[in-house]
């Protein structure tokens, strides 16, 4: 049984590890072919807690809390602040990093279809 790894890079026609280059801003799609959820550690309000996240959405969750200027922590207890009662800490993880790249997104696709918007710009 080939690695994750040696997979990933057959289904992408690689053949050397050098060749396959990730894909994607935030996701390697290399994640894709085993992304089992892994638990991670947090702390929130000085609390520690652990989350099951699959590798892409803790990629894009690192990512957003960076372009924020926040911690990991930080940002995960704002999340755990805002969330439903009824809604697991990983789950509202999931739909708030699905939320902020559907809004950069619609942000971007704005941007483009811009009339008042400079050629070439």
């Amino acid at each position: 049984m080939l690695r994750a790894s040696a997979r990933a890079r057959r289904i992408r026609g690689c053949k050397k590890r050098s060749e396959c280059k990730p894909r994607g801003r935030w996701m390697d799609t290399s994640a894709m072919v085993d992304a089992r959820p892994r638990k991670r550690s947090l702390t929130l309000h000085g609390h520690r807690t652990s989350v099951s996240l699959e590798e892409p959405f803790w990629r894009a969750l690192l990512e957003i809390a960076r372009q924020q200027g926040k911690t990991i922590n930080g940002l995960a207890a704002e999340i755990d602040d805002k969330r439903l009662d009824s809604s697991g800490l990983a789950t509202a993880i999931r739909l708030f990093v699905l939320e902020t790249l559907q809004a950069e997104l619609a942000k971007a696709s704005a941007a483009s279809s811009d009339p008042l918007r400079p050629r070439g710009a």
